[in-house]
């Protein structure tokens, strides 16, 4: 995504907005019947109207630890896990919403951006279409040479 490479996360809701929202990226390790937490990257944002990226940026030199962890879950499909957590309240009843998924690694998709869930016509939002939720842009084969690249790295 704008020539960068993240592992990326979309959480969404149909219903009213979430406020007060938060959301991890976990990584773990299952050894002898024992969960290890390798990674954890935490996330927070005041309101979410339909949808929220939630990317953790793995091609920066600086912070080389979420990639190093992540080539750990590929190259242990066995025995990995990555979890997403979302939770807030929403914003009419008050209620809290909380939702995790867990991820092996066959389940990491190579993709751009995520595909527009609503459009603009001015400043009216017109279409909704869920069916884009899980979708993303094709990219090229450079664009997979590159992240093969830096996860052979």
């Amino acid at each position: 995504n704008n020539n960068k490479i993240y592992l990326s996360a979309r959480v969404g809701n149909k219903g009213k907005p979430i406020v007060d929202c938060d959301a991890t990226i976990e990584m773990f390790l299952v050894e002898n019947n024992v969960k290890r937490t390798l990674f954890k990257q935490a996330f927070s944002r005041p309101l979410v109207e339909l949808s929220w990226y939630i990317n953790l940026r793995l091609d920066e030199a600086d912070t080389p630890v979420p990639l190093q962890h992540l080539k750990t879950v590929l190259l242990n499909p066995d025995n990995c896990l990555i979890r997403i957590t979302f939770s807030g309240h929403d914003a009419s009843t008050g209620n809290m919403v909380h939702l995790f998924q867990y991820y092996k690694a066959d389940q990491i998709k190579r993709g751009g951006s995520f595909l527009d869930v609503y459009h603009w016509e001015g400043v009216e939002r017109y279409i909704i279409d869920w069916n884009n939720f899980d979708k993303t842009v094709e990219i090229s084969e450079e664009q997979n040479s590159e992240i093969d690249k830096l996860l052979n790295s």
